[in-house]
């Protein structure tokens, strides 16, 4: 990491640098002790039976002396900011480490873990969409056969109704109503072969199974392809999810990796003392000896 305050040559540690801060206020207490006596102007008590003063305070000052002392607290006071500050530097930088998430750290080194790829399953509908024309016509047409033929000759169709009435006039060709004067008779006389009707409903009923045949012979293999489809689909995506998750692994193991190289190479940079700080670091560091 770049950072004003480390460095990987010559510097102090995080704890020396608290210490030596630490150190820096102890010395600018003093020098404020210093300042406190600081009086520009002489005092004396004067009454009536001493005229000259009872007592006399002179002025205790000397600029030169305050104008250094104040810009040695004040350079001091820097000497204490620039630790603080390359302390936390320091914290914040080990922080940000920390907190380094696996999504961002992927994003920053342009690594791919997921691909994108989707399970992609098929519907019989797009089976059927994929249908040659001739395939298509057949299976409508073979649809609209079945449909047709079950409600024109099935039981209560027009038709149906027709043929149940053919077989009941032969047994029955005369209704009787009435008696007496009032006696009807209507007679019914059968007008087509019977056989042949039988024979047309059993045509009819033979194309009808004929259609449904072929109809469900085509579903059957739309089916059988949608399924087969979809199962090597799934093998296919199962493949990808066990690829995925191992380079997620692979991934991961190299982010911890990278995170620990990270901390301790942080972990080695040294807080950097300025050239302009050089004399006060030393002479706290030789208070510090001596204490």
């Amino acid at each position: 990491m770049k950072s004003v305050f480390l460095t990987n040559e010559a510097g102090i540690t995080s704890t020396s640098a608290n210490y030596l801060a630490n150190l820096a206020q102890e010395v600018i207490q003093e020098k404020k002790l210093e300042l406190e006596n600081t009086s520009f102007v002489d005092s004396r008590i004067v009454t009536p039976l001493c005229p000259d003063g009872l007592d006399y305070e002179k002025a205790n000052f000397d600029l030169n002396n305050i104008s250094n002392k104040i810009r040695e607290i004040a350079r001091y006071n820097t000497f204490c900011a620039w630790m603080r500050e390359a302390i936390k530097a320091k914290e914040n930088a080990l922080e940000d480490i920390n907190n380094d998430s696996f999504d961002e750290w992927l994003e920053r080194n342009n690594k791919i873990v997921d691909d994108r790829r989707k399970l992609e399953l098929k519907e019989e509908q797009d089976f059927i969409n994929e249908l040659s024309v001739g395939e298509r016509y057949t299976m409508l047409m073979t649809e609209a056969v079945a449909a047709s033929f079950g409600k024109l000759i099935h039981q209560d169709s027009p038709v149906s109704n027709a043929r149940k009435q053919l077989q009941y006039r032969k047994l029955h060709p005369t209704d009787v109503q009435g008696t007496g004067a009032e006696l009807t008779l209507t007679r019914y006389s059968i007008a087509v072969d019977s056989n042949d009707v039988e024979n047309m409903f059993l045509s009819l009923q033979n194309e009808q199974r004929e259609a449904e045949k072929q109809l469900n012979s085509i579903k059957s293999r739309i089916k059988s392809n949608t399924d087969e489809y979809n199962i090597n689909a799934r093998k296919v995506y199962a493949d990808i999810l066990k690829e995925r998750s191992d380079r997620e692994k692979l991934l991961r193991n190299e982010f911890e990796k990278d995170k620990t190289e990270r901390r301790a190479a942080l972990n080695k940079m040294k807080i950097l003392v300025p050239d302009a700080l050089k004399d006060i670091y030393e002479h706290l560091n030789s208070l510090g000896k001596k204490s």
